[in-house]
């Protein structure tokens, strides 16, 4: 008797510790018609950093779960909300099998930028909304990648200021348009000009959902083909487009430029000297644009914000 009481202890010991112990995946992705990728099995590939997976990126409404597994919907396991349109507060999810079920989801009832991380070891997931995009590329012809969403070129954003992207590189004769998220689906956000051919020296710009019936894009012309700095603020929801200081600028002597600034009235007055047609751009310490001319030997800027 004692010995068959000694070996249901040990029994139940087992499958104590089974019960604890967590699941563990080298790949995990996020799917559903939420996310750019629809109900494709292999969905979005998350980041990893050991047992922590994150995605950062646009949602729109809809519902997502996650496969564990990068295979058909009925191989592997699932990562699942513990009820149906279970709230993106909630920090709890189950682990499925295959097609098993329950089919639980996460519902997106507000678009947005979200950042989401399942941390495996401590079995808890976080969905946070943020305030701006997380991720921008350049998309067009005018572009190294043209209008390859694989070879989009992404806008680097500021360590300190999640709202300022900037990228620096080549523009050719052609046209673009900036990307929040890559896809060209319909009902996703895109950043372009107000009018199709906008100035490159004028700093408003929209968001337009694809599909809406506007594409409008920014256009470089053979002339002004070179290399460019471009710098995107979220929060101030303006764009600056200039040609980068190492683009050489036929016969311009810098050392003839004279800058001044009238503390009194805000005023900048930057002098070339009749040499060249230019843009100048004003940003604060923290990387926001203040302001912007484009204009052939004295420009006056308001510099005063």
């Amino acid at each position: 008797m004692k010995l068959n009481l000694h070996l249901i202890s040990l029994f139940l010991l087992g499958l104590f510790s089974l019960s604890t112990v967590h699941a563990q995946y080298d790949y995990m992705s996020i799917v559903g018609d939420a996310t750019s990728a629809g109900w494709a099995a292999n969905g979005l590939q998350l980041d990893q950093n050991g047992q922590i997976f994150t995605y950062r990126g646009e949602l729109k409404a809809g519902s997502f779960k996650f496969h564990a597994f990068n295979g058909d919907f009925c191989e592997g396991e699932w990562i699942n909300a513990t009820e149906d349109g279970q709230a993106l507060t909630a920090t709890d999810y189950i682990v499925t099998t295959g097609c098993e079920g329950p089919d639980n989801k996460w519902s997106v009832t507000t678009p947005g930028s979200y950042s989401i991380t399942i941390d495996l070891d401590a079995s808890t997931i976080q969905i946070i909304e943020l305030d701006y995009y997380p991720n921008l590329s350049l998309v067009g012809d005018a572009t190294p990648g043209a209008w390859s969403l694989d070879l989009a070129s992404d806008m680097q954003v500021d360590e300190l200021n999640p709202a300022l992207f900037t990228w620096t590189g080549d523009l050719v004769a052609g046209s673009f348009k900036i990307a929040t998220i890559k896809t060209f689906d319909d009902g996703w956000d895109w950043i372009m000009p107000l009018t199709q051919g906008q100035d490159l020296g004028l700093t408003n710009y929209q968001v337009t959902l694809s599909g809406s019936g506007t594409d409008n894009t920014w256009i470089i012309d053979a002339a002004d083909a070179g290399k460019y700095d471009i710098r995107v603020d979220l929060e101030s929801e303006t764009i600056a487009i200039s040609k980068s200081a190492a683009t050489k600028i036929p016969n311009f002597d810098a050392s003839n430029v004279q800058v001044w600034f009238n503390e009194t009235n805000g005023q900048l007055t930057v002098d070339m000297n009749d040499q060249t047609e230019g843009n100048v751009t004003v940003y604060s310490s923290t990387g926001s644009l203040i302001t912007q001319a484009k204009g052939m030997g004295t420009i006056v800027l308001d510099a005063s914000a």
